[in-house]
């Protein structure tokens, strides 16, 4: 088991990791953290013991999401793809109807 450094060791990992097969590397959603508090897509790199982390995306909580909730999916070119619970252009809902998002590492 190994700890995060960084701003998302203090929130939860809402869905599960997602293994890159291009570039051995491993994605990552957290529910909140990150610079706004509204959740980060992050990466993980490494081997054994030594793994470095970083942010990808911080959300902003507004038209981009927040509160990632899915797992990643990856494209050929290694776009990754997910959805949040929250935010987006959508007034229907509280605090939005969240959005389909879409990170190049």
């Amino acid at each position: 088991m190994r700890k995060l450094a960084s701003a998302t060791r203090r929130w939860r990992f809402w869905a599960s990791l997602t293994l890159a097969l291009v570039k051995d590397k491993l994605y990552g959603v957290t529910l909140g953290g990150g610079s706004y508090s509204y959740g980060t897509v992050f990466e993980l790199t490494g081997k054994g013991t030594s793994w470095t982390e970083t942010i990808l995306y911080n959300f902003t909580g507004g038209a981009d999401g927040n509160q990632p909730i899915s797992g990643l999916a990856v494209d050929s070119k290694g776009n990754l793809y997910g959805s949040t619970y929250r935010g987006g252009s959508f007034t229907s809902c509280d605090y939005g109807c969240g959005v389909i998002f879409k990170v190049k590492p």
